[in-house]
């Protein structure tokens, strides 16, 4: 009976040590996985890597074909010529003034209770002269506040102000914008 229970016991003992092992192997074989899954994560990586670096030197051996073929037909002297050419342009436009720049800015800041009439645009002072209304005078402040507010508006003078019989505001607004509103925004050229 005694041999019965140290076998039962043992048997017992040997079960645990199994079931633990068996967990053990499970992990191993879950870290291996994992092993080889970031080897290949970094193989991948690596191949693509290399992939676009020889993309990158194709497409500049390209260019540089292009640019030798220019200067063959063109020649040094046309091609210094031609960028010349193109950096008055960029200039050029750099100071030329753009009233689109102003519209949009109206368009998107005035209050949906504010209604332009006359309009008269200034290029050389860089102001806006409006006839407006105002559905009351707390919407013709907020408009006002709406328009100081802004980091393109350098100044905003108003008055003439007239209150009709329907309690409709009207005034006169005179806006004065800074230079870079006028101004188109060249990006630099890579060089």
């Amino acid at each position: 009976m005694e041999q019965d229970q140290l076998l039962s016991k043992r048997a017992s003992e040997y079960r645990k040590v199994r079931f633990a092992s068996a967990g053990a192997d499970y992990f191993f074989i879950l870290v291996i996985i994992a092993f080889f899954g970031t080897l290949l994560a970094w193989g991948g990586v690596y191949a693509y890597k290399r992939s676009i670096a020889s993309s990158v030197a194709s497409v500049q051996d390209q260019i540089n074909v292009i640019a030798g073929e220019l200067r063959q037909e063109f020649g040094d002297d046309k091609l210094i010529l031609l960028s010349d050419r193109i950096s008055a342009g960029k200039e050029l436009l750099t100071n030329h003034t753009l009233p689109s720049g102003v519209f949009k800015i109206l368009e998107e800041q005035t209050l949906p209770k504010v209604a332009y009439g006359g309009f008269a645009f200034g290029s050389e002072a860089r102001q806006v002269a409006m006839t407006a209304t105002a559905e009351n005078y707390q919407v013709l402040a907020d408009q006002i506040a709406i328009f100081e507010g802004l980091p393109q508006v350098d100044q905003v003078e108003f008055g003439g102000l007239s209150l009709s019989e329907s309690n409709v505001v009207s005034f006169q607004l005179t806006i004065i914008f800074n230079r870079s509103v006028l101004q188109l925004s060249v990006p630099e050229m890579a060089g």
